[in-house]
């Protein structure tokens, strides 16, 4: 099976500066390792920063983009491949059949989406694929505490931590990997 890490981000460029330099790294890291990078096919955001460090280093990325998005003009055309789907389900579930393993930098409605999907399609048992979060700045804290309240008030039989890791740089991310 290929090295393929699908990295979950932010698509919009309207987010704030700091959570730039840890795409970027993340990108650099991914290429160096050796690893092919599966995305969600953006030009934009945390997506373009990633992939384009990635090829800056000489890696290889595989965009998995819904045939929507490519018609809006938001594809990252230079992707060494380009699969286009249907729909958001069917890209996540190409991602997620394709991928050794998952990290996640910051992002919104889609990135929760996905990450949530990895949580609990492995709490169920269909993977055992890691998952990591790069909680750049404390980013995800806030996720992490609703996490630990829905195990507190019984909406989830056990608490989460045991189904994927939480780092503070890409760096640490690419050793848990």
């Amino acid at each position: 099976m290929k090295k393929i890490i699908c990295v979950f981000c932010a698509s919009s460029n309207n987010i704030h500066s700091r959570y730039f330099p840890q795409a970027e790294r993340l990108g650099k890291l991914l290429a160096e390792h050796k690893y092919t990078l599966m995305y969600g096919g953006g030009k934009d955001g945390l997506m373009g920063t990633l992939v384009r460090s990635v090829h800056s280093h000489g890696g290889k990325a595989i965009s998995v983009i819904p045939k929507l998005f490519v018609e809006k003009g938001w594809c990252y055309e230079q992707a060494d491949r380009i699969i286009k789907t249907e729909t958001m389900q069917e890209r996540k579930y190409i991602m997620q059949e394709k991928s050794l393993g998952f990290i996640a930098l910051p992002g919104g409605n889609g990135t929760l989406d996905e990450i949530l999907e990895i949580i609990t399609t492995k709490q169920l048992g269909f993977h055992n694929k890691p998952l990591v979060l790069i909680n750049t700045r404390g980013f995800f804290n806030p996720l992490l505490r609703y996490f630990i309240r829905l195990y507190k008030r019984g909406f989830i039989p056990h608490r989460l931590e045991h189904l994927f890791t939480v780092v503070k740089n890409a760096d640490s991310a690419i050793e848990c990997i």
